[in-house]
């Protein structure tokens, strides 16, 4: 964790910046977290579970989980996806997107959906899981029309690079 020397301990963590380890030794000394709109609470999150600061990290992930305007997406749904602890709060940033990208669907915003959907997959490869998962999610409620399923025939032909040969 650190090296001890005579009364004074060094830590050696990089992966934690100056602004989050003063909010950490705050809340440890006054039980509350102060202001601070530079850093994120995911940043305390990851902060206070690498030092075992283990009631600080469930607050925070308490508040992560309540409050869907603290997370920063798509940055925020990265950093949960290289972390394989993190499973509650994966899933709820697999719900956030889910729920977006299912807001553009019901706006019959198909291409903006599916960017949401390719996000996930592109971000989480490894995951069988979740690709599993996010492969289930329901389009049958929402009706395209002829414009739409068109302007996804010519998408999906120029991404394939297939020419298309009009009868």
């Amino acid at each position: 964790m650190g090296k001890k020397r005579r009364w004074i301990y060094n830590f050696d963590k990089p992966n934690i910046s100056p602004p989050v380890f003063e909010i950490l030794i705050n809340y440890i000394y006054t039980g509350t977290f102060s202001n601070n709109n530079e850093v994120s609470l995911l940043d305390i999150f990851i902060a206070a579970d690498e030092i075992g600061l283990f009631e600080i990290s469930q607050k925070v992930e308490k508040r992560l989980l309540e409050i869907e305007s603290a997370w920063n997406f798509p940055k925020n749904f990265i950093t949960i996806c290289n972390h394989d602890t993190f499973t509650r709060l994966h899933e709820a940033a697999l719900k956030f997107k889910k729920n977006e990208a299912l807001g553009y669907l019901k706006q019959g915003k198909f291409f903006k959906a599916l960017e949401f959907y390719e996000e996930i997959l592109k971000i989480i490869p490894h995951n069988a899981e979740v690709q599993e998962s996010a492969s289930k999610w329901d389009l049958s409620p929402y009706n395209y029309g002829s414009e739409e399923i068109n302007d996804i025939s010519r998408s999906t032909l120029q991404e394939l690079h297939v020419e298309r040969f009009e009868s």
